[in-house]
C-alpha cells in the first residue's frame, strides 16, 4: 500500500493511467471494427459463392444433355432436330475433330510421300550427272567396304548365299551383228533369281 501511495503522489504516473486507458480503448474499438469488417466481407463472399454454385446447378441439365447427345453421335445416331442448335453443334465437335484428324493424317502422309519422292529424284539426278560428267571418279572405297563388312557381319541368308556354288557364265560368241541361240549347256548355267 505504501507503494500505491507513492505512485499517486508522482504527477507522471498519475497522468499516465488515463492515457493508457484511452489507448487501450482506441485499440479495442479498432479491433472490433476490423472483426466486423472481416465478418461482412466473409458474408458477402459466401453469398457470391452460393450464387455461383446455384448457376452451376442450373448448367448441370444442359451439360448432361450435351453428354448424352455426344455419346449418341459417337454411336452413329444423329442428333434429334428437337435439340438446341448449340447443343447439337457442341455434341458434333468430337466427330468433327476425328474427321479433321483423319484429313491431317492423310495430308501429312501425302506430304511425306512427296518429300521422299523429291529427295529420291534429287539423288537420282545427282548420281546420273556425276556418272555422265565425271566417269571414273566414282570408284568404290575399298577401305570403307572392308570396314563395313567387319562392323556389320553378313546375316545368315547372306552367309548361305556366299557358300552356294556359283556357276560360271560363258558369253555367247557374236557373229555378223546377230547373236546365235544359246546352247543347252549355256541355258543350264543360268541361275534362277
Amino acid at each position: 500500500m505504501a507503494y500505491l501511495a507513492q505512485a499517486t503522489d508522482t504527477p507522471f504516473l498519475s497522468s499516465a493511467g488515463p492515457i493508457a486507458a484511452i489507448i487501450i480503448c482506441f485499440y479495442a474499438v479498432l479491433l472490433i471494427i476490423l472483426i466486423l469488417a472481416l465478418g461482412i466481407v466473409s458474408v458477402l463472399l459466401f453469398r457470391w459463392v452460393n450464387k455461383q454454385a446455384d448457376l452451376i446447378k442450373l448448367l448441370r441439365p444442359t451439360v448432361d444433355t450435351v453428354n448424352k447427345t455426344t455419346e449418341a453421335i459417337q454411336r452413329g445416331v444423329p442428333a434429334s432436330e428437337n435439340e438446341n442448335q448449340i447443343i447439337r453443334t457442341i455434341a458434333q465437335g468430337p466427330e468433327r475433330l476425328k474427321t479433321i484428324d483423319h484429313q491431317v493424317d492423310e495430308l501429312s502422309d501425302r506430304v511425306v510421300g512427296y518429300a521422299i519422292e523429291f529427295r529420291a529424284r534429287t539423288l537420282q539426278v545427282q548420281t546420273i550427272a556425276q556418272a555422265f560428267f565425271l566417269p571414273g571418279l566414282k570408284q568404290p572405297d575399298v577401305a570403307k567396304v572392308a570396314e563395313n563388312l567387319t562392323s556389320n557381319p553378313p546375316t545368315t541368308s547372306e552367309a548361305v548365299k556366299e557358300q552356294m556354288p556359283k556357276f560360271p557364265l560363258t558369253p555367247l560368241p557374236k557373229t555378223n551383228g546377230r547373236e546365235p541361240a544359246a546352247s543347252a549347256i549355256q541355258r543350264s548355267n543360268v541361275s534362277s533369281r
